[in-house]
């Protein structure tokens, strides 16, 4: 009986640890569209919403100008970014751009079943990507919560570059 319950306990663990991610992931995608929708209605909200990705990711210092063109345009027009999909591009400032990405990978996780399994996820994430004559070419975002999350965000900063 002791065994049973045990098992029970742990199924009921992964189904409520998979519950909780999916909501989360609910969550964060409404929450990225809602941000959207804020900014297509009043483009001045994207400055306010870029004003909370204040991690630095990378730092150019000696980078072009006329690179950073390049760079804006192809992030403007493009709708993929190697495994990135660009769910929204609002430039604000000079020079300055808000970006929103949706990245769908294969993790390692716990399933419904409660067993440790490949697992499909969905993560979003955004980046401003800004250029200044002194400061040179800068992208930014929130502080990653694990180590997933960072490399996911360093991955965004390599696929930016692609086709530049």
């Amino acid at each position: 009986m002791g065994k049973g319950i045990v098992a029970l306990l742990m199924i009921l663990g992964g189904v409520g640890f998979v519950v909780v991610r999916l909501i989360s992931t609910a969550m964060s995608k409404r929450s990225t569209q809602a941000a959207i929708d804020a900014i297509r209605k009043n483009p001045s909200k994207a400055q306010e919403i870029a004003a909370s990705l204040d991690i630095p990711y990378l730092s150019k210092k000696d980078f072009p100008g006329d690179q950073y063109q390049k760079l804006k345009g192809n992030l403007q027009s493009s709708a993929q970014k190697g495994d990135y999909k660009i769910l929204h591009v609002a430039p604000f400032g000079e020079d300055h751009l808000l970006i929103f990405t949706m990245l769908s990978f294969i993790d390692f996780d716990i399933n419904m079943s409660g067993k440790a399994t490949d697992t499909k996820k969905t993560a979003y994430h955004n980046f401003v990507v800004k250029f200044d004559r002194e400061d040179g070419l800068q992208v930014l975002s929130t502080i990653y919560s694990d180590a997933t999350e960072k490399f996911q965000k360093e991955g965004f900063i390599t696929a930016i570059f692609q086709g530049v």
